[in-house]
């Protein structure tokens, strides 16, 4: 953008690198409010992270991830929003079978996040939104249950979703004898 200070070029980025990356990021964050807002030119990011340390370069994989691999193995883009928690929208069928609620971070870190879930109706309408699946799947599952069954009959919608794998798509039509 022509309204961003053009950081400030020397000979004296010889003697230190991070005065060249502190100028660098200035550049490129500038009226940036949140991670989500922050997005260098894709053929920047292979500078960035060779000039940045390793181990942020890790925790920025880790912690603020641009996407979510859903238990069916497919990738889900990672929404941030200002005051809210990371939000991912994914089939409600998707979660079928997970006990635990998804996170962003490692498993024994105290900075590890919980993702926001916006479960998708077959028609990709919001048709639950919960940041506690446990709860979602003991309180309000039979509910939605009820409503999406009638509505999407050749979806798979058990009484127990715990007692099946994540799904992706519609179940099969059986086949009709015809005599």
């Amino acid at each position: 953008s022509l309204h961003q200070p053009a950081p400030i070029w020397s000979l004296r980025y010889e003697d230190d690198s991070e005065i060249l990356i502190d100028q660098l990021l200035d550049h490129l964050v500038f009226g940036c409010t949140h991670i989500s807002h922050f997005s260098p030119p894709k053929k920047m990011l292979p500078l960035l992270k060779g000039l940045t340390p390793p181990k942020w370069v890790e925790a920025l994989d880790n912690y603020v991830p641009s996407h979510y691999i859903l238990p069916t193995g497919r990738t889900v883009n990672v929404i941030y929003t200002p005051n809210q928690p990371p939000m991912i929208k994914a089939y409600l069928q998707a979660f079928f079978g997970e006990t635990e609620h998804p996170h962003l971070g490692p498993i024994q870190s105290p900075w590890r996040v919980g993702l926001q879930l916006h479960l998708l109706a077959p028609n990709q309408r919001v048709t639950q939104i919960t940041s506690d699946l446990t709860v979602f799947w003991q309180h309000s599952y039979l509910e939605v249950r009820r409503q999406l069954r009638g509505r999407y009959p050749k979806h798979h919608w058990p009484e127990d979703p715990l007692s099946i794998g994540p799904q992706s798509g519609a179940k099969k039509r059986s086949k009709r004898c015809e005599g």
